[in-house]
């Protein structure tokens, strides 16, 4: 059985990818990636779960959660990920969802020099890598135009609000993958959330078979301005949060 075989068959017990993505392309490049991220991850370190058990139920099935709890994402045509590291959920949403054009914003270079060469190898045109901080990308052209943000793992809540709800046009949606930890955090941010333009809408809760961790997606609308001043510079929004 080749690696990819083998990703392939690792992916396939996950019951939401086996539920969700029935095209057998699709599939096929997921199978591909998998395969890719276990081969470069063993000489740079890409991401600390190795085992590909794990690595298809929490990087895999837990990038494609947006997809099987809110029907909205599959009609959104721009999309941004803040701090994509290895290519999640990016890269699985990408490949799942052809017709959103997507940026992964990722400041490492060894990490966003991977995510160019998987994109390239698993031919996604959809997929852009922006090798900078989100600080400097929100305020680009693409500030006001996306209809989707996504951020897994890789700040508090209120930081990522400031950094992803620029990039966003009104009634665009900030998707942040958390724990149930972070509900109390959640709180605080919502008092801060329309000084920034954002409103907390949803928090779905889920948990992956196997899995022992409660997860949620806390969802945060664009509903107002954002004032130019936001997003702060030099990783203040990580270092001063807001909340």
């Amino acid at each position: 059985m080749s690696k990819e075989e083998q990703s392939r068959a690792y992916l396939q017990r996950e019951e939401w990818i086996s539920e969700l993505v029935a095209d057998e392309e699709l599939l096929a490049k997921l199978a591909r990636f998998m395969s890719l991220l276990i081969e470069y991850n063993q000489r740079i370190n890409l991401t600390a779960i190795r085992e590909p058990e794990a690595m298809a139920r929490l990087h895999f099935a837990d990038s494609l959660a947006p997809l099987k709890l809110l029907p909205w994402v599959s009609s959104c045509q721009k999309g941004a990920d803040i701090g994509s590291g290895a290519g999640f959920p990016v890269v699985p949403l990408a490949i799942c969802v052809p017709g959103c054009r997507w940026f992964a914003i990722e400041s490492i270079g060894k990490k966003a020099t991977f995510l160019r060469l998987a994109i390239e190898k698993l031919d996604l045109p959809n997929v852009e890598v922006i090798a900078q901080r989100a600080e400097q990308f929100a305020r680009s052209a693409h500030r006001n135009t996306c209809d989707m943000v996504t951020a897994r793992a890789v700040g508090p809540f209120i930081s990522l609000c400031e950094l992803g709800l620029p990039l966003l046009r009104l009634g665009g949606r900030l998707v942040l993958f958390k724990t149930q930890a972070s509900c109390g955090e959640a709180t605080r941010a919502e008092k801060i959330l329309p000084e920034i333009g954002g409103t907390l809408i949803d928090a779905v809760p889920y948990r992956l078979a196997g899995d022992r961790q409660d997860r949620v997606l806390f969802v945060v609308e664009r509903t107002g301005d954002v004032p130019l001043r936001y997003p702060r510079d030099h990783a203040k929004p990580f270092k001063q949060p807001l909340a």
